[in-house]
């Protein structure tokens, strides 16, 4: 069993059904934004599971921080808890939010909201993909909820068009399927 800690309830609905369609299988368990960043909290969170996983996958959102920063600080953590822990932990981190993820599936999109969007091509460049999420969804008569729609657009789409658009997808979808 791999265990993947996400930042928020959102992202724990959300990322198992992205996760499903690449043929992984894993259980998500959510924490408080802020939290995955200290090494004695993740410590903690893995010991106190009541089955020890294979492997753990911490994953976190960078939220408009350099990402380059952000897998630095996540690297000495990966160290710290490596001595802690005799199974393997790794850190992912998604570029901005997971709206920059679900934003590469125009198609997948289109289906949730009920109209055209326009292609992004570069979802990760925008440091508030759910600034962009939410003006879609006005530009359409709807407003936009995170713990409503992301599962949806998920549910819609293609991990391949992700991992087209999304280098930390497909880092992360790695860090999931490697030993």
């Amino acid at each position: 069993m791999i265990v993947v800690f996400v930042e928020g309830p959102s992202d724990a609905e959300t990322i198992p059904i992205l996760l499903r369609k690449t043929g992984q299988s894993l259980k998500v368990k959510p924490k408080r934004r802020g939290w995955l960043t200290e090494s004695v909290k993740v410590i903690r969170y893995i010991k106190a599971l009541q089955e020890i996983p294979e492997k753990v996958v911490v994953l976190l959102d960078s939220h408009c921080s350099d990402p380059i920063e952000v897998k630095k600080i996540v690297r000495k953590n990966e160290k710290e808890v490596a001595k802690e822990l005799s199974i393997p932990v790794k850190y992912g981190v998604v570029i901005h939010a997971l709206e920059a993820w679900l934003l590469s599936d125009t198609l997948a999109l289109e289906k949730v909201v009920g109209g055209i969007i326009r292609s992004i091509a570069e979802p990760e460049k925008d440091c508030k993909p759910d600034e962009i999420m939410k003006d879609i969804f006005r530009k359409n008569n709807g407003q936009y909820s995170k713990t409503f729609h992301a599962p949806k657009i998920a549910h819609q789409s293609d991990p391949n068009e992700i991992s087209k658009k999304c280098n930390s997808f497909r880092e992360f979808v790695k860090l999931v399927e490697d030993p």
